[in-house]
C-alpha cells in the first residue's frame, strides 16, 4: 500500500532532481480526509549524506515560512528512512503555466497585482529573523513563473525555498555550481553572491515580460544569456514595447539595475512603487484572477476531482487499488490527456524504502546538477572574458548523515564515523509540558544527539502556560531547563511546599500508632449536593449562545 507516515499517497505530481511530489491525503474519524502534498527524499539519495543534508535544510527553511503569499510548510517527518515534508495542498496553477496558455488574455492590471503579491511575499522573507530577532539574510534565488502559483481562490504562493539561502545556512554551494535559472539571474547570483536584491532583479524581469507580452530572452541559450547578463546587456523593454508606461518603465529599469547599488534596496520598496502606480491607473481584484485561472483550467479541475473523489470513496470502502493515480493534463490548446492509473516502477520496494536505484535512475537524476555544473563552467570563462574576478572558496567536505531516530523506537540512530556529536538534554516546567526537539516529539525530560555545528530547535507547550521556543547551537554537551510563564491573566493553583516532620521519639511514635488520630470528614464544594455529590445545586445554562433571541 502506497503509505508514508499518516498519509495515503495518491498520485506522483513531478519528479525533481532530488525528491519526489506526491498528493495525498491525510483520513480521521467521522470520514474525516484532508488533501496535501508531499515532498520526498528520493530513497536512492537517503544515504548519501550530503543529499540528506540539503533536503532537511531545505525543510528547516521553509518550516520557518508562515504568509499568505508563502505556500505553507505542515510537518516535516520521517518514516523508517524515507524523509518528508508535508506542504498545504493548492487549487490552481503555476504563473509560467497559465502564461503559457493565457499570456495575451491575461490583463496588465492582474499581472501587476500578482507581481505585488509576490513581492510581500519576498520581503516577508527577506527580513524573517530567528527567534532570537536575527536577521536570517533569507533569499529564494529561483523566483521564475513557474514557482509563483496562482489559485482558484485568487490567492498568490510563492513555491519551492529549495535552493533558498541563509545566513546561517550549514550548506554551502560548491565552487562552480550555478544555483537558479539563467533567464531570471541577476549578475551577482550568476557569480555565487546572491542577497535579496538579486530576487528583486528577478522580479524586474517578470515585470519586463508582462509589459512585452513575451519572454524577455526569447528563445536565446543559457550561455547567451549569461553573456548578457554578465556584461549588462539587457533587452530594453522601451524596444520590445515602445508604448509601455512610462513609470511602469522606470520602475523595470530600476529593478534590472546591473549594479545593485541601482537597484531597489528591497522588495518591498519596489512593491510601493508598483502599488503607487497600480492604485492610480491600473487597479486589480484578485477575485477576478482566481475566475481567470478557474475558467483556463476547468476541463482539468473536473477530472482531476471526479478521479480524486471515487478514490477517496474508494479508500472509505476499502477497495482502493494500490496503484497511484496519473492526474489529467492538458495541452496547450486545452485538449485534456486522460487520467489513469499507473504502478509506478519499483512501488512496492519503494513502499517500505529499500528500492535500490539503478544506474539510469541516478544518471537521470544527476542532470540537473551536471547541467549546473557545465554553466558554471561557462560563466567562469565568460565573467574571465568580460574582466570581473569571480571568488571562488574551495568546496566543503561532504556533510555527514544527520541522526534521525525513527519515531516509536527508543534505539539510538548509528553515528557516522568522523562525526563530532553531543547530547542535548532539556527538561520543562512544569512536568505535564510536552517537549518538542527539531520538530520530533519527546518525553519530558528528554534528550537528542546532535551534529558539531548544527543548531538544535526546542519548543515547549503546556495548558495554562505560553509556548516557549528556543534555538541552541550544537557545540558542546548540554543540559537546559525550560521554565514556562503563565499565560496573562490566568491564575495557577498554588502548591505548598511538603516539608518533612520533625523526628519523633521512640515513645511518641509508638503512642500514635496505638491512639488513631479524628480527622474532621471533607467539606463538599459549595455547589456539589451533599447526597453523593452528583446534582449540582445551581441551574446549569442549557440554551445556546448562539441562538437568535
Amino acid at each position: 500500500m502506497n503509505q508514508l507516515g499518516k498519509y495515503r499517497l495518491i498520485a506522483e505530481i513531478a519528479r525533481g532532481g532530488m525528491g519526489i511530489v506526491y498528493l495525498a491525503v491525510a483520513q480521521g474519524p467521522a470520514r474525516f480526509s484532508k488533501l496535501v502534498v508531499i515532498k520526498e527524499l528520493k530513497p536512492e539519495y537517503v544515504e548519501d549524506g550530503s543529499f540528506l543534508e540539503m533536503f532537511l535544510e531545505e525543510a528547516r527553511l521553509a518550516a520557518r515560512l508562515h504568509h499568505p503569499n508563502v505556500v505553507q510548510t505542515n510537518e516535516v517527518d520521517s518514516d523508517g528512512d524515507r524523509h518528508f515534508m508535508v506542504m498545504e495542498y493548492l487549487e490552481g496553477a503555476p504563473l509560467g503555466r497559465f502564461l503559457s496558455r493565457r499570456r495575451e488574455q491575461f490583463p496588465l492590471p492582474l499581472h501587476l497585482a500578482v507581481l505585488s503579491e509576490v513581492l510581500h511575499g519576498l520581503a516577508y522573507a527577506h527580513t524573517l529573523a530567528d527567534f532570537g530577532g536575527t536577521p536570517l539574510g533569507l533569499v529564494h534565488r529561483d523566483v521564475t513563473p513557474q514557482n509563483v502559483f496562482l489559485t482558484t481562490g485568487g490567492e498568490v504562493k510563492l513555491l519551492d525555498f529549495g535552493i533558498a539561502k541563509a545566513l546561517d545556512s550549514t550548506i554551502e554551494t560548491s565552487a562552480g555550481v550555478m544555483k537558479g535559472k539563467p533567464a531570471y539571474m541577476a549578475r551577482e547570483q550568476v557569480t555565487g553572491d546572491a542577497d535579496a536584491r538579486s530576487d528583486v532583479f528577478s522580479v524586474g524581469v517578470m515585470l519586463w515580460e508582462a509589459l512585452a507580452q513575451r519572454r524577455m530572452w526569447d528563445r536565446r541559450k543559457d550561455i547567451e544569456i549569461l553573456s548578457g547578463v554578465l556584461s549588462g546587456d539587457l533587452p530594453r523593454i522601451e524596444d520590445a514595447r515602445p508604448d509601455a508606461p512610462p513609470e511602469l518603465v522606470r520602475i523595470c529599469r530600476r529593478a534590472l539595475a546591473t549594479s545593485r547599488a541601482d537597484r531597489y534596496p528591497s522588495a518591498s520598496s519596489m512593491q510601493a512603487d508598483l502599488d503607487a502606480y497600480r492604485h492610480v491607473h491600473t487597479p486589480a481584484n484578485l477575485r477576478d484572477l482566481g475566475k481567470l485561472v478557474g475558467d483556463a483550467f476547468a476541463a482539468e479541475r473536473a477530472q482531476t476531482k471526479t478521479l480524486i473523489e471515487a478514490h477517496l470513496g474508494a479508500l472509505r470502502d476499502g477497495n482502493a487499488s494500490t496503484a497511484l493515480l496519473t492526474l489529467p493534463t492538458s495541452s496547450r490548446d486545452g485538449s485534456l490527456t486522460p487520467g489513469r492509473t499507473q504502478t509506478p516502477v519499483g512501488a512496492a520496494s519503494l513502499a517500505t524504502g529499500t528500492q535500490a536505484a539503478t544506474t539510469t535512475d541516478i544518471a537521470s537524476a544527476r542532470a540537473p546538477y551536471t547541467r549546473a555544473v557545465m554553466l558554471g563552467a561557462a560563466v567562469a570563462a565568460l565573467a574571465v572574458a568580460a574582466g570581473m574576478f569571480v571568488l571562488r572558496r574551495d568546496p566543503p567536505p561532504p556533510a555527514a548523515p544527520v541522526a534521525v531516530t525513527t519515531a516509536g523506537s527508543d534505539a539510538p540512530a548509528p553515528r557516522p564515523a568522523g562525526v563530532t556529536t553531543h547530547e542535548v538534554s532539556v527538561t520543562v516546567l512544569p512536568p505535564s509540558a510536552a517537549l518538542s526537539i527539531d520538530g520530533r516529539a519527546m518525553p519530558n525530560p528528554g534528550s537528542r544527539s546532535c551534529i558539531e555545528g548544527a543548531t538544535v530547535l526546542l519548543q515547549a507547550s503546556a495548558v495554562g502556560y505560553t509556548t516557549r521556543t528556543r534555538e541552541i547551537p550544537c557545540d558542546a554537551a548540554k543540559t537546559l531547563e525550560l521554565a514556562l510563564e503563565p499565560e496573562a491573566g490566568r491564575r495557577l493553583p498554588v502548591v505548598a511546599p511538603v516539608h518533612a516532620p520533625p523526628p519523633r521519639s521512640p515513645a511518641a511514635a509508638a503512642a500514635s500508632e496505638t491512639k488513631p488520630v479524628a480527622s474532621a470528614p471533607p467539606r463538599p464544594p459549595a455547589d456539589v449536593s451533599t447526597s453523593g455529590g452528583t446534582k449540582p445545586l445551581r441551574p446549569i445554562e442549557t440554551a445556546s449562545p448562539y441562538a437568535n433571541p
